[in-house]
């Protein structure tokens, strides 16, 4: 580079001047992407779970805000994991949701008809 900031080594760029290897090392990247990452607190509460803590995930209007940010981005493969786990989790709460109401619905329907077949009974 002409620069000088870092040199080709092995197929790689490296970091030639001491200064820069220090000021832009793993904990200045984590910060930085932190920044990019609309949803970076979640994601590492998330992955610091070792990606079991479902809390942590998107759901509603924040999952879908994040989907179009990520569209048309490249992101880490654990960013796709962390969207890909939001999207499972949502899903399987509308799925549980819908369930119970359906669920409701028919104990309401056999309450009326119980309540129907009493009121011949006694009528």
């Amino acid at each position: 580079m002409l620069s000088g900031l870092v040199e080709k080594h092995n197929g790689y760029l490296k970091i030639k001047n001491p200064i820069y290897r220090n000021v832009f090392n793993a904990e200045w990247v984590i910060k930085y992407l932190d920044n990019l990452r609309p949803y970076s607190q979640r994601f590492n509460y998330w992955v610091a779970s070792s990606f079991k803590d479902e809390s942590r995930l998107l759901r509603g209007q924040a999952l879908k805000d994040t989907q179009n940010w990520a569209q048309g981005k490249s992101l880490s493969d654990f960013d796709y994991q962390f969207l890909a786990a939001s999207i499972e989790c949502e899903r399987r709460e509308i799925q549980t949701a819908l369930e119970a109401a359906c669920a409701k619905e028919v104990e309401a329907r056999l309450e009326q008809e119980k309540k129907l077949l009493d009121c011949k009974d006694f009528c």
